[in-house]
Formats: C-alpha cells, sequence, structure tokens
C-alpha cells in the first residue's frame, strides 16, 4: 500500500462478499494516515489488528467507525458484577481510579495473585488445575504443559470485535 492509494486496496476487494482487512501495523503514525484512506473505500469489510490501537486516541475513534476485531490475552467485561466490586473497592481503598493502560495493571495483579495464591492455599498441584480454564477479571487462565520437563503456557486469548453501531 502506498500512502493515499486508496485504489490500490479496493483492486483486491470483491464487491460481491465481506472483506477482510487485515492490517499489521501499530505505528501510530501510519494509522493515523490510512484511516482517513480507508473510511473513503465503499467496499463492505471488516477489519483485523492489534489491541494496541486501542490506546491510540484519534485512531481509536476511527477504529470504531468499522467492523473491527483485535486479538488481546485481555479483556474487562465492565457488566460483571465481580469487575463492578473490584473497582468499587479499589478506588475507595487507593482513593484513585484503576490505569488507562491495556492491560489494566491492577487487575492483572490481582487475577495473578487470586489464581496463584488460591492454587497455593488449596494444595493443588499445577499439572490438577493447568487444563481448567478459570475466568479473572480480565484474564482468563489454561494452562497447558509445554513439556515433560516442567513448564506451562497460557493457552488463552481473547477476540474481540467493535462494531459501528
Amino acid at each position: 500500500y502506498q500512502a493515499g492509494n486508496v485504489s490500490q486496496i479496493e483492486s483486491l476487494m470483491r464487491s460481491d462478499k465481506e472483506n477482510l482487512l487485515c492490517i499489521f501495523n501499530k505505528n501510530h503514525g501510519d494509522l493515523l494516515s490510512l484511516m482517513p484512506v480507508l473510511n473513503t473505500i465503499e467496499t463492505t469489510y471488516s477489519i483485523f489488528g492489534f489491541s494496541e490501537w486501542l490506546q491510540m486516541n484519534k485512531t481509536l475513534e476511527d477504529i470504531l467507525t468499522h467492523n473491527t476485531y483485535f486479538y488481546s490475552q485481555f479483556q474487562v467485561d465492565y457488566d460483571n458484577q465481580d469487575v463492578k466490586n473490584f473497582l468499587y473497592k479499589y478506588t475507595n481503598a487507593f482513593d484513585n481510579d484503576i490505569s488507562k493502560s491495556i492491560p489494566h495493571y491492577n487487575m492483572l495483579g490481582y487475577d495473578i495473585t487470586y489464581y496463584f495464591v488460591e492454587l497455593a492455599l488449596t494444595e493443588k498441584a499445577m499439572p490438577e488445575k493447568a487444563e481448567q480454564h478459570t475466568r479473572m477479571l480480565q484474564n482468563d487462565f489454561c494452562f497447558k504443559r509445554i513439556s515433560n520437563q516442567g513448564g506451562y503456557v497460557n493457552k488463552s486469548i481473547f477476540l474481540i470485535n467493535y462494531k459501528n453501531q
């Protein structure tokens, strides 16, 4: 894609089908110049990109006008009662809101601590709990053993979809 050349993109799109534009770029400047170009395309399409885009305020406005998908290891359901309770207690305890970053490091610390402290207190061995899917405030944990010598990897991931409503 050459900057400003929307015909390059449109020539690859099909008018009779939904198109998926995979944009593998995290550079804010590049995205700022690309989004207005994408806004001129009349063919139906969705965008697949990075969750880091959510921290780019101006780009975020443009992104959310499209049917956009992100993958992420973090997702917060602000309607969840556990999340509401955490936010209330955190704000009261620290007289401050949670971090605006992705992930919310306050919630990340809580999720990791709660998961592994519970594991230690119940004396469950990691192999017993590893394959269980555990939903926390913004993380899911579903560990898979990566070798017989030890070691686990969290295989959980979210596919997040923002639609222009």
